[in-house]
């Protein structure tokens, strides 16, 4: 699996979440559940988003020092 799959299987993964979050009484406790739910979800692909990023300006940082 490269960085290209993780990034499509966690999107999908939110997506998912979110999908059955709609499905989720419209009550306090549901509507609570739900937006705890859909945070967490989709916080898995966006952390793992910033972290790439993180990693290629890492990279650039380090290969400009190397020039």
């Amino acid at each position: 699996m490269d960085k290209t799959d993780l990034k499509k299987r966690t999107k999908q993964f939110a997506i998912d979440c979110i999908m059955f979050c709609e499905g989720l009484p419209n009550t306090f406790i549901g509507n609570h559940i739900r937006g705890q739910l859909i945070r967490c979800c989709s916080s898995v692909a966006a952390n793992y988003r910033a972290s790439c990023l993180d990693n290629q300006e890492r990279l650039i940082v380090l290969n400009s020092a190397l020039l």
